[in-house]
């Protein structure tokens, strides 16, 4: 995400930004942390 960052940055100046995120944890039955990459 870094890279769009930047060149919006550089479209945009110093203008505030409004980015929107999410972050999602997936567990299995043993409640261990699903990881994908």
């Amino acid at each position: 995400m870094g890279g769009y960052i930047l060149e919006l940055r550089q479209l945009l100046g110093s203008r505030p930004l409004i980015i929107c995120g999410a972050t999602t944890l997936v567990f299995d039955q043993n409640q261990a942390v699903l990881l994908q990459r």
